[in-house]
């Protein structure tokens, strides 16, 4: 397999495990506990953290997947493949929203958010991942 295509994988998601801590784990805290009643109560999340870190595990190879078949590197190239899939994001939690009783502060937030993760994760996997010339 590739070492370029690993490493990426391995930057994207230590970048996006990073970045969700700090953003929904410091920064939402306060929005989360005041709507505990949509979520799970935090004594019981351990035994799903391996499920989060899965998810963003996946979530990082599927970015670098996509910046890698793109074919055209560089971490300009990255952002705007990233920027793309922030769209597809955008219109998950739209759909969330639609769905689920959440308050459209915070749905406005996971969606400027997730246009700035899925740049920057895509910016790593692109600086990463330059094509062989």
């Amino acid at each position: 397999m590739n070492p370029r295509f690993i490493g990426a994988v391995i930057a994207t998601f230590l970048f996006i495990f990073a970045y969700d801590f700090v953003y929904h784990g410091i920064y939402l805290a306060d929005i989360y506990q005041a709507t505990a009643q949509l979520w799970r109560p935090e004594a019981d999340m351990a035994p799903y953290m391996k499920y989060l870190s899965l998810g963003q595990a996946l979530v990082a190879l599927g970015v670098v997947w996509i910046v890698f078949r793109t074919e055209r590197g560089g971490w300009a190239a990255g952002a705007m493949t990233g920027l793309a899939l922030g769209v597809i994001g955008a219109g998950t939690s739209t759909i969330f929203f639609a769905v689920q009783p959440l308050p459209s502060e915070l749905v406005c937030s996971w969606i400027s958010s997730g246009f700035i993760q899925s740049a920057a994760a895509g910016a790593i996997a692109g600086a990463i991942y330059k094509p062989q010339l």
